[in-house]
């Protein structure tokens, strides 16, 4: 896959995360894939989507802002800053930086694991 392909999926993906689209988001992942959160490893796309409908239900405003992209071949790494109202924190965004480590076979997503530091 060409980089522009792969920085296109991933651009892709955090304009549905900013958009809170599951549908589209999760499409971007195959049936089998592994995510791994600070929270915990989510497993299929079902698994990955409940994850992100929990937490798009506990984050007010919460963003994804990319900062860079490495690309090379099938994977990438993403440097993004995540912003977010945190319940039960003053009336301000809390933010935290990240890194977004993927593998992709056929298009989609197999494997991805963040890294965040914050929050």
């Amino acid at each position: 896959m060409e980089s522009g392909g792969l920085e296109s999926i991933i651009h892709n993906i955090l304009e549905a995360f900013n958009k809170k689209d599951l549908t589209r988001m999760t499409s971007f992942f195959a049936d089998d894939a592994t995510f791994i959160r600070p929270e915990g490893t989510f497993r299929g796309k079902e698994e990955i989507k409940r994850y992100y409908t929990w937490s798009f239900s506990n984050y007010s405003e919460l963003t994804l802002t990319a900062k860079g992209f490495i690309v090379e071949g099938n994977k990438a790494v993403l440097e993004f800053v995540s912003e977010a109202l945190l319940p039960g924190v003053a009336p301000k965004n809390s933010s935290c930086q990240g890194w977004l480590y993927s593998s992709l076979e056929t298009e989609k997503f197999n494997k991805s694991m963040i890294i965040m530091i914050g929050f």
